[in-house]
């Protein structure tokens, strides 16, 4: 059993090295930073403002930065 560190006060960011179980596709990362995601995240929320009619663009932006964009990126919902 390991020790609880508070992550309030740790000095390094936490990194797990538990390898993903083999039901888990190796993908090929594409190695991009946050910016373009949430750029096109932005876009895309702005393009669909219309048809969900929600009012907080940002938070809009951030959910699909991580639940749709965010996959994309890694390649876990593609087929090759």
């Amino acid at each position: 059993m390991g020790i609880f560190h508070n992550p309030a006060s740790s000095s390094t960011p936490y990194k797990d090295d538990t390898p993903l179980p083999d039901s888990v596709p190796k993908v090929q990362e594409l190695g991009v930073t946050s910016a373009p995601l949430k750029s096109a995240a932005f876009f895309i929320a702005a393009y669909c403002k219309e048809y969900n009619g929600a009012s907080c663009l940002s938070e809009r932006a951030e959910w699909i930065v991580y639940f749709l964009l965010l996959p994309l990126s890694t390649g876990v919902l593609s087929n090759g």
